[in-house]
């Protein structure tokens, strides 16, 4: 029988939940495609400080737009 689900990643991983609203959350969700990141991806770059999201991160501004971060 074929492995339903996630892919396994070969690291320890840990289930969390948030509450934003859904124009943060589609925010979010369009940056992370941007960038070839899933969702989870993009957090923990973040979290591990190897993307900034600062207003004056060109990595982000080229991913969303000038508009998006000003």
């Amino acid at each position: 029988m074929a492995s339903r689900g996630r892919p396994k990643s070969g690291r320890e991983v840990k289930g969390v939940s948030l509450k934003v609203n859904p124009e943060a959350w589609e925010l979010f969700d369009q940056l992370a495609k941007s960038m070839g990141l899933t969702r989870s991806e993009l957090v923990e770059k973040i979290a591990e400080n190897q993307i900034l999201l600062a207003p004056g991160n060109s990595q982000v501004k080229q991913s969303l737009g000038k508009s998006l971060v000003s």
